[in-house]
């Protein structure tokens, strides 16, 4: 999903990989290394949302943290198939919660706006 702001002086993007769990029991979100990567090459600004089920909760984490999950202090866990297996006792108070995507899109859109 790609953000997009325009104003006289600049345009700017912002892409986000959202994921959500796939099932309510899981524990896990997996981020795919490949993902990452391309998002990376991109060369703007972008962020992870990763939802929770049901409801409108999650977490938002910039590409800064998610960085510092590949390959940082805080390694997560790469698999066989490429992808990152993200808990949430590592994100929680790490990554920025949000219980509604009212809340989720102020966080987003709100720094765009005071440019």
């Amino acid at each position: 999903m790609k953000l997009v702001s325009k104003s006289a002086a600049q345009k700017t993007v912002r892409s986000l990989y959202v994921k959500d769990r796939s099932s309510d029991k899981s524990d896990f979100w997996g981020l795919t290394e490949h993902q990452i990567d391309g998002l990376q090459s991109q060369g703007h600004q972008w962020d992870v949302v990763l939802l929770m089920s049901p409801g409108e909760r999650g977490y938002l984490g910039t590409s800064q943290q998610v960085a510092e999950g590949r390959q940082g202090s805080r390694k997560w866990s790469l698999s066989e198939a490429g992808d990152y297996k993200v808990h949430e006792r590592e994100i929680d108070g790490w990554f920025t919660r949000f219980e509604t995507y009212d809340a989720l899109f102020s966080m987003l859109l709100l720094p765009a706006t005071q440019n």
